[in-house]
C-alpha cells in the first residue's frame, strides 16, 4: 500500500498542476478575447477596463496617508530549536501576523469618456506596496501600530505592510457588469453566478498577461515531468523503473493535458459567441433607446413650425433604424444644425433635454458598435487560425458581419457645425 502512494500523492499533484495551469491560460486567452471598453460603453456582462482610481480618501492605518483603499499587516518573526529523541538540534523560524486590517470601500474607475462604480468586494485586488517597516521593541513604532501582547519564541521584531490605491492611480479592470440597485447605471462588482474571475490591479494588461503565461508555463512543465522524474528517484518502489511505467505516464499526462486543452478552448469559443450576441443586442438596445425618443420627437416638432420639416425627416429617419442589421446613421448633428439655423429652438428646455439624450445616446451606439466590431473582429479570426478553427463548428460560432453605421461618433465635439449648416442650405 506504501508503495501505491508514490503513484497516488504526485498523481494528486499533477491534477492540482494541471488545473492551476489551465486557469492561468485560460485567463490569459480571456484577456486576449475581451476588448477594453470605455466607461461610457460599459453595459450588462463580462467587461474590460483601463483608467483611473477616483473617490474619497480616507487616512490609512501605518503610514497615515490618503487612500482610497487599504490593507495593511503586522508580522512578528519567532525562532524556536527543537531537541528530538534522538538528541539532534533542530531551528525553525518564520514569521506570523498578529494584526492585520484594512478599508476597501466602493470607487469610481474613470477614463475619457466618464466614471463607473466599482465595488472591490470579493476581487482579486492588487495594489501598491506603499509603506514597508521593520523594527525591534525599542522603537516606538513596535506597539504604536502593533498588538500589545507577544507570541510564542517571539525575537521581539516585527514587519508592517500596507498596500493601497490611490486616488489617480491607474487601474486594470476585469469584471462583470450589472445595473445599480441605487439608479439606473452600471457598476463593477463581483458576480459568483458567473463563473469568470474578478481582477482589479494597479499592473498594466500587459504585465498581468505575462505573469499568467509564466504562472502557466511552470505548472504545465511541472505536471508534464514530475511522474518521470520520479523513475530517476532511488528510493522509488520497482515499477517506477520498470520499461513500461515512463511511457504509461507519459501517456497519461499529454492525454489529461490534452483534454483540458481542447475543453479549454470550446468552452472559451462559447464565451466568444456569447460576448458577439451580447454585443449584437447591446446595439439593439440603444437603437430602440432612440426609437423611444420619436414621440419627445413630435412634441418639439409642434413647437417650431417652421422647423417642422426638417424635424420630422429626422424622426422618419429614425424610425428605419431600430435593428442592428438596419443601416444607420447618426442623427444627433443633424438636430445640432436645426437649432443653429432655428435659434427659437434653443430656448425649447424640451428640444435642449432631448438633443441631450439624443446625443448620448448616439455616443453609447457608437461604443457599442466599436464593442461589437472588435470581438466581432476577433470570432471572425478565430475561425481562420490554428487550433481554434476545428473547434469553431462545434462551439456555434460562424462568420459574423460587423456592424456598419454612418457618423456615429463618440462625443459631439467632434461635429464641424459649419459642414452640417452648408449642408441644410
Amino acid at each position: 500500500m506504501t508503495e501505491w502512494l508514490w503513484l497516488v500523492i504526485p498523481s494528486i499533484i499533477i491534477l492540482i498542476c494541471h488545473k492551476f495551469a489551465s486557469r492561468a491560460f485560460r485567463l490569459r486567452r480571456l484577456m486576449a478575447a475581451l476588448p477594453t471598453s470605455k466607461v461610457q460603453g460599459v453595459f450588462i456582462g463580462l467587461v474590460e477596463l483601463k483608467g483611473q482610481a477616483r473617490g474619497i480618501s480616507h487616512t490609512t492605518h501605518l503610514e497615515e496617508a490618503e487612500a482610497l483603499c487599504s490593507l495593511w499587516s503586522v508580522e512578528e518573526h519567532w525562532q524556536k530549536t527543537e531537541v528530538d529523541s534522538d538528541g539532534k538540534t533542530r531551528s525553525s523560524s518564520g514569521w506570523k501576523t498578529v494584526a492585520s486590517g484594512g478599508l476597501i470601500p466602493p470607487f469610481f474607475l474613470q477614463d475619457d469618456t466618464g466614471a463607473l462604480r466599482v465595488d472591490p468586494e470579493g476581487a482579486e485586488l492588487t495594489q501598491h506596496l506603499t509603506f514597508s517597516y521593520t523594527c525591534r521593541r525599542s522603537d516606538d513604532f513596535y506597539y504604536a501600530k502593533g498588538p500589545s501582547g507577544s507570541i510564542a519564541h517571539s525575537t521581539g521584531e516585527r514587519r508592517f505592510r500596507e498596500h493601497t490605491i490611490r486616488d489617480g492611480d491607474d487601474l486594470y479592470l476585469l469584471g462583470q457588469a450589472r445595473l445599480r440597485e441605487d439608479v439606473v447605471a452600471p457598476e463593477i462588482a463581483a458576480d459568483n453566478e458567473a463563473g469568470h474571475r474578478y481582477i482589479i490591479t494597479v499592473q498594466s494588461e500587459e504585465q498581468v498577461a505575462r505573469g499568467a503565461f509564466w504562472q502557466g508555463a511552470i505548472l504545465g512543465v511541472l505536471a508534464i515531468g514530475l511522474l518521470p522524474l520520479m523513475t530517476w528517484i532511488d528510493s522509488t518502489p520497482s515499477y517506477f523503473h520498470a520499461v513500461w511505467f515512463p511511457w504509461l505516464t507519459g501517456f497519461i499526462n499529454v492525454f489529461i493535458l490534452f483534454s483540458l486543452w481542447a475543453w479549454r478552448i470550446y468552452d472559451d469559443l462559447v464565451q466568444v459567441r456569447n460576448r458577439v450576441d451580447q454585443g449584437r443586442k447591446n446595439i439593439d438596445v440603444q437603437l430602440k433607446r432612440r426609437f423611444d425618443l420619436i414621440p419627445n420627437l413630435v412634441d418639439v416638432a409642434k413647437q417650431a413650425a417652421e422647423a417642422e420639416t426638417k424635424l420630422h425627416e429626422t424622426l422618419a429617419q429614425i424610425r428605419t433604424q431600430t435593428a442592428p442589421d438596419a443601416p444607420a446613421q447618426a442623427v444627433g448633428g443633424q438636430l445640432l444644425a436645426v437649432s443653429e439655423k432655428y435659434p427659437s429652438l434653443q430656448q425649447s428646455e424640451a428640444f435642449l433635454t432631448l438633443q441631450r439624450t439624443l446625443i448620448d445616446t448616439e455616443d453609447r451606439i457608437a461604443l457599442a458598435r466599436d464593442y461589437f466590431n472588435e470581438i466581432a473582429t476577433h470570432a471572425n479570426t478565430l475561425s481562420e487560425v490554428i487550433p481554434d478553427k476545428f473547434f469553431v463548428g462545434v462551439a456555434g460560432i460562424h462568420r459574423t458581419d460587423l456592424f456598419e453605421a454612418e457618423a456615429f461618433e463618440r462625443k459631439a465635439l467632434v461635429v464641424d457645425f459649419g459642414d452640417l449648416n452648408s449642408g441644410m442650405d
